[in-house]
């Protein structure tokens, strides 16, 4: 056990460096060590067995202006209040305090304090950061929404891309369409869809321009879409690897991405694949402008496939399914004459049915039959809503 010197304060700055030269010269402290010790009061600078040793030491920096005190061994004093001894204990660690520390940080230690602070600023900082994380992913998922379900302008003609994906190998060409059957989809899509704008507009305007890509052949079946009691986290996994299969496959087809407005998929299966599709239902969706619509080879007419693809291209620029769960349609929303309830001459486009009595429709097997409802008019901005 030894007795500690200890300076306390200065009188002034000539005090400390009198004091400084005295540690350097007398006592054979470094400078650089002197300093150090002198910036931080109060500061141990001495230890001795016997008192008189450290009086003299304490008398001469007293000379110079210095306030000294000598701590008794045996005693305690605080780690932190160097000069104070300790009257009490931390009741967090236990570590033994000062009347100082007892008074200022209601019996807890500095060193507790300060971790309970940092604590403090490292959950505000990882709260920050968070906010900040969260106000970002916001700001994307709301320029996203707005980019998605902003209506099209219609000032000018929409290019769609519907690119031929074939369930098979490059061996299966029968299963493609013919130039034929490209030519004629292309055809009575943009006549159709022009006709129904110059119904609604009385003027000749030509709302989309399709381009028939493909076919890319591919044996592996997409990814099936999730169901409605699948998870988050399951939805969003499987609807991306859904959508970056067919994405993939425009890729293949060496055509620039961007320079489409629309993309729509034609997703042909052979009909002795049916039962592995009885889940895959077409889809179309504003988020990308994207759509899929399954064609079993053979099973299906040429005008049906036509009015499938009319009916997810309006999915992609806004409009919504007008029958019910039972693909019945829905009234009077899925009703082109509604004020007529049956029968119906036309089926509207988005029920892709004609209602002809309570009950009972047939499908839409032509464009020529189908028609774009009031209801569908207002989503895809053909109209402002009246107020």
């Amino acid at each position: 056990m030894q007795y500690q010197l200890l300076i306390l304060n200065f009188k002034d700055k000539k005090t400390e460096y009198f004091v400084k030269k005295y540690l350097v010269e007398t006592l054979g402290f470094e400078a650089s060590k002197a300093q150090s010790l002198l910036t931080k009061l109060p500061v141990v600078i001495w230890e001795a067995e016997t008192r008189e040793q450290l009086t003299e030491l304490s008398n001469q920096l007293t000379e110079f202006g210095a306030t000294t005190q000598i701590n008794q061994p045996g005693t305690k004093f605080c780690t932190v209040h160097i000069e104070r001894p300790t009257i009490a204990f931390c009741l967090k660690c236990n570590t033994a305090i000062c009347g100082k520390c007892q008074q200022e940080h209601n019996d807890v230690c500095s060193n507790c304090v300060q971790k309970k602070h940092s604590r403090r600023r490292w959950t505000r900082y990882r709260q920050a950061f968070s906010f900040g994380i969260l106000l970002i992913v916001l700001v994307i998922a709301a320029r996203v929404y707005y980019r998605d379900q902003r209506k099209l302008d219609w000032d000018r003609t929409y290019t769609v891309a519907l690119v031929q994906v074939v369930n098979g190998n490059n061996k299966d060409t029968s299963r493609a369409l013919s130039a034929q059957g490209k030519e004629l989809i292309q055809q009575s899509l943009e006549k159709w869809f022009e006709s129904e704008a110059k119904r609604v507009y009385q003027s000749d305007i030509k709302p989309f321009r399709f381009e028939l890509l493909g076919p890319v052949f591919n044996e592996q079946p997409p990814p099936v879409l999730p169901t409605d009691e699948d998870s988050f986290w399951t939805k969003y996994k499987q609807t991306s690897a859904f959508i970056s299969y067919f994405s993939d496959q425009l890729t293949q087809t060496g055509t620039q991405t961007d320079q489409f407005d629309i993309k729509l998929y034609l997703y042909i299966y052979p009909p002795d694949k049916s039962l592995g599709y009885d889940k895959q239902h077409s889809v179309g969706t504003t988020r990308g402008r994207f759509g899929v619509v399954f064609l079993p080879i053979g099973k299906q007419s040429a005008g049906r496939t036509t009015c499938l693809i009319a009916h997810e291209i309006l999915h992609t620029v806004g409009a919504t399914d007008k029958y019910d769960d039972n693909h019945l349609t829905i009234f009077p929303d899925g009703y082109f004459a509604p004020d007529k309830r049956y029968p119906q001459e036309f089926a509207e486009i988005m029920a892709l049915a004609i209602p002809t009595a309570n009950g009972k429709e047939k499908d839409a097997e032509s464009l020529d039959i189908s028609r774009i409802g009031e209801k569908t008019v207002l989503e895809i901005g053909w109209k402002k809503p009246t107020k």
